[in-house]
């Protein structure tokens, strides 16, 4: 029940869910930068800045530039002091180079130098935070360096703002923007939202027409690109139903047609040889002859569309060996020339060329595309057969030539669909319709490469390559 339900629910409604969870976060993250994390970061925002105001003291200091200094501690309100410790006999000594203004008192200035002394120890640099000698808060930054091979001490201190006042008045405004800030968003996103599902309840409304029956349906949407995509394919999967229930009809009517021919020729020269020809032996004997033919043809039909059931369902079996197709090809050229002499048969293929496949389904590729040929022959009757080692691959094609009307470019992409046939088509015999699809199921399962190349009024070349 509640993976119905959550099926159920709009397009609209998602997405202004996702929106406004997206909304809470970030305000709930601007909540927590500001309020838990603002002391800290300002805190190391000032502590990166007194450590490049005293990187210019020492800049100052050695290019000897005490007005430099002076306002350098006057802009960025930082006490400035550079010392040497020099060693006397009665221990160290203290010698101030340079004192901004800001430390008048020799007392004052004496207990920084040695609070930083104490501080520093044996590092050559210390950023820290003092609250112990000074009422305020202060950042304190000592560096040593070397100048005219002399250890010198700089000392620069600034106080630290309190931020509580700060924060409260963040904390306020972030209490005015918040509520203001999710009603703007919510009306954005039921607006957008309702834009961006518009052509998509659009689009389902129009499938329901589908659904009905009513195919006479044209997706147009094109308001995205993701949606445009969508109409286009849509509008392809119509033209398909459509192209394929146009052909599923007539091939209804066509194997209706193929399968009531021979049962009608079958039972015709029965009752004939019934009622006329019994005692004649040469009538009985033709009569025969024709109800053979059309039991062959029948047989044939009805072969081709249980193969074909067969390999859409995926049940049929695959023997796969090491085979003669030169063999298979001999065989093919006899019975052909016996069976078909009103056509010229051209048979051109080496000896003893091997292929790893199944021979009866190989066998059964070359009989479909040789009837094919048969039956778009046209009024010329030839029929080529080639095989041959193609250079550029390495491979070898066969394939199967015929002279006829050949098959319009824009219908070379359907002709090995299941019943499809050529606008411009005439046969000059009978078939299931389904040949070149069973060719098209057979070679697919083998991996080779197969095609066909036609120019109208030339004739047509169906091939594949091992």
């Amino acid at each position: 029940m509640k993976r119905r339900s959550k099926a159920n629910q709009s397009i609209v409604f998602n997405l202004l869910s996702t929106y406004l969870v997206i909304i809470i976060l970030i305000l709930a993250l601007i909540w927590v930068l500001e309020v838990v994390f603002f002391d800290g970061i300002y805190r190391k925002i000032k502590s990166d800045d007194v450590q490049e105001i005293t990187n210019q003291a020492i800049k100052l200091y050695e290019a000897d530039d005490v007005d430099g200094l002076l306002e350098l501690s006057v802009t960025t309100d930082c006490n400035i002091v550079v010392f040497t410790v020099d060693k006397t006999s009665v221990g160290e000594k203290y010698n101030v180079k340079y004192s901004s203004s800001r430390i008048t008192d020799p007392n004052d200035l004496e207990q920084s130098i040695v609070y930083l002394l104490n501080q520093m120890g044996n590092r050559s640099r210390i950023s820290i935070m003092n609250s112990s000698y000074e009422q305020d808060e202060t950042l304190i930054v000592g560096q040593i360096a070397i100048f005219n091979e002399k250890v010198v001490y700089y000392y620069v201190s600034t106080v630290i703002a309190p931020t509580d006042f700060t924060i409260e008045v963040i904390m306020y405004l972030l209490l005015i923007i918040t509520p203001i800030s999710l009603t703007i968003m919510i009306v954005f996103s039921i607006l957008f939202s309702r834009k961006i599902s518009k052509p998509i309840r659009n689009i389902a409304e129009q499938t329901k027409q589908i659904d009905a029956g009513n195919m006479d349906v044209t997706f147009c949407n094109r308001e995205f690109k993701e949606v445009s995509v969508l109409s286009d394919t849509l509008n392809y999967a119509i033209a398909e139903i459509e192209r394929n229930e146009k052909i599923r009809k007539e091939v209804v009517a066509n194997v209706s047609h193929e399968l009531r021919t021979p049962l009608t020729m079958i039972r015709s020269y029965a009752e004939l040889i019934r009622d006329i020809s019994g005692e004649n032996k040469d009538k009985r004997e033709e009569h025969l002859d024709i109800i053979l033919n059309e039991t062959e043809r029948l047989e044939y039909l009805v072969n081709d569309v249980l193969d074909f059931s067969k390999m859409y369902a995926g049940t049929i079996a695959y023997n796969f060996e090491e085979f003669d197709i030169s063999a298979k090809l001999e065989k093919l050229e006899k019975f052909y020339k016996d069976k078909f002499s009103e056509f010229n048969f051209i048979f051109n293929y080496p000896r003893k060329i091997g292929v790893l496949g199944d021979p009866k389904r190989i066998e059964q590729v070359i009989i479909n595309l040789i009837n094919n040929a048969i039956n778009y022959s046209g009024e010329s009757r030839d029929v080529v057969v080639n095989l041959y080692r193609v250079q550029d691959s390495g491979k070898y094609r066969l394939e199967v030539i015929d002279k006829g009307v050949g098959i319009k470019e824009e219908e070379q992409k359907y002709i090995f669909d299941r019943h499809f046939r050529a606008s411009n088509s005439k046969r000059t015999t009978t078939g299931s319709g389904i040949g070149l699809a069973i060719v098209k199921q057979i070679l697919t399962y083998h991996g080779f490469t197969f095609g066909v190349i036609s120019k109208e009024n030339e004739g047509s070349t169906f091939y594949f390559e091992f």
